[in-house]
């Protein structure tokens, strides 16, 4: 958990963490859909 004796340094972490969360999310949906081109391309 983070903590800060000002809570607006605290949701400025959250929110940078929050974006990286969502960056990472969204590169792995990626590899899933190339994945499922390239299955269906090669009859898997």
């Amino acid at each position: 958990m983070l903590t800060h004796k000002n809570v607006a340094t605290t949701q400025i972490y959250a929110d940078l963490i929050d974006e990286k969360k969502r960056q990472a999310a969204e590169i792995i949906k990626l590899n899933i859909d190339i994945n499922k081109k390239t299955d269906k391309k090669f009859g898997r």
